[in-house]
């Protein structure tokens, strides 16, 4: 079971609470170059992008004027682990978004004797509010894993995030599809954290695959 660990007291607000939102469509303007800055947007909207119209990269320049170095000066870690050790022997994927700007991505798969997968790479503040965005709006600060699914022998599923003076510690089983998030006990609060692993797992992907490109855009 994972460990839920707030230095301060908070106490959850009734009502319904939205899972997270517009994290798959904001993100890929902000992870463009090898160090994914503002600049980047600039960079795509001189090349006429075809993806992004020139009010949304606007917008995007406002919002980063707008919010400043807002939370840039707390501390900020995010580390995401899957898993399992089965017939291929252990297979997992983990990332992690470091305080110093890195983001360490690995990809391990015995099939067909495939190699291990390891990718770091150096994010710009831009970036990294962006990721704080996608875990501040799905709220998923206020849940607690104690009745979530226990880990099996199916895998395990782990959530790491240091936000400010928060930490939290999520541990649960691996989550199939929204059928499984229905039937737990507590299916409000693994949608959530159902909803925020796939935002992130989009955002990291799209960052080292757009890092890691061959032929640049």
């Amino acid at each position: 079971m994972g460990q839920h660990i707030v230095t301060h007291t908070r106490f959850k607000q009734p009502g319904h609470r939205s899972p997270v939102g517009n994290g798959k469509t904001r993100f890929a303007a902000l992870g463009y170059n090898k160090t994914i800055s503002s600049n980047c947007i600039g960079h795509l909207h001189n090349r006429s992008f075809p993806c992004f119209s020139s009010v949304f990269l606007q917008r995007e320049r406002e919002r980063e004027g707008e919010m400043g170095s807002v939370g840039e000066d707390e501390e900020f870690y995010v580390r995401y682990y899957v898993g399992h050790k089965g017939k291929f022997g252990h297979e997992f994927l983990e990332f992690e978004f470091r305080p110093d700007g890195k983001l360490r991505y690995a990809n391990n798969s015995n099939y067909k004797n495939d190699t291990m997968i390891r990718k770091e790479v150096f994010l710009s503040p831009a970036v990294l509010r962006e990721c704080r965005r996608i875990i501040a709006d799905s709220e998923i600060m206020k849940e607690d894993d104690k009745n979530w699914p226990e880990p099996d022998r199916v895998g395990r599923q782990e959530l790491e995030i240091v936000m400010g003076n928060e930490h939290i510690s999520f541990t649960t089983s691996k989550i199939g599809s929204l059928v499984d998030v229905q039937s737990s006990k507590d299916p409000e609060g693994l949608r959530i954290f159902y909803y925020l692993v796939q935002d992130l797992k989009c955002f990291v992907f799209s960052l080292i695959s757009l890092h890691f490109k061959i032929k640049p855009i």
